[in-house]
């Protein structure tokens, strides 16, 4: 188990040992914020290299960068890629699923991290 440290606030956040495995993470984008979109791409990244397996799901205003994460475990929400005219076709790499697949997603993760 991981120590922890207060972070400010009363805030308690996990210290990870270097001997702690990363494992499943979920990144939830509903932005389309060119630097959130930017740290979060940066982050995986950096996470990957550390051995964690990361995924993402797109919805709302997020559906309009799921282009910029092309090679990567992601699904979007269909019915905003519907609002947003984006069909699949534009993106074959992307799986178009629902709030039920989120739901699913959350479940497998080990960690969530929201970019709103």
């Amino acid at each position: 188990m991981p120590e922890s440290h207060s972070g400010g606030r009363g805030f308690k956040s996990p210290r990870l040992h270097k001997k702690t495995k990363l494992k499943k993470i979920l990144f939830i984008i509903s932005t389309d914020d060119k630097d959130q979109i930017y740290f979060a791409k940066e982050l995986s990244e950096k996470l990957k290299k550390k051995g964690a397996d990361t995924m993402f799901f797109f919805m709302s205003r997020g559906v309009l960068v799921a282009k910029y994460f092309d090679g990567e475990k992601s699904s979007l929400c269909s019915r905003n890629a519907e609002e947003f005219k984006i069909k699949q076709e534009d993106l074959s790499s992307v799986n178009f699923a629902s709030q039920y697949e989120l739901s699913r997603m959350v479940e497998e993760a080990d960690v969530v991290i929201p970019f709103i």
